[in-house]
């Protein structure tokens, strides 16, 4: 398939991968190397929380409304996450371009 794939584009593809350790593993990067001549991976920094607004919403749920708390189980921890994200969701403006930033 991705001998055809790479027949039918007439452009290198670029991908962007980010530094999960499964992709930056042996057989993930033979197989990159193997498609280097139509497959361009872009590896995105290691940690970037401004490309990603998600990472401010995790910072104020691990920083304030999980600090310092114990969890028995597993179960009782994603309890308390959905929780807590359920009341961050709920005093969350109703602006979502109130705080648009551009990332270069």
């Amino acid at each position: 398939m991705a001998q055809s794939l790479a027949k039918t584009l007439r452009h290198t593809v670029f991908s962007t991968k980010d530094r999960w350790p499964l992709l930056r593993d042996k057989a993930t990067r033979d197989a990159l190397a193997a498609r280097q001549h139509w497959l361009k991976p872009e590896w995105l920094a290691k940690y970037a929380p401004e490309l990603n607004d998600i990472e401010h919403e995790w910072k104020t749920l691990k920083g304030h409304h999980l600090a310092h708390k114990t969890f028995k189980t597993a179960d009782s921890l994603k309890t308390a996450i959905d929780e807590e994200v359920k009341a961050m969701n709920a005093n969350q403006k109703h602006r979502p371009l109130a705080k648009q930033r551009i990332c270069a």
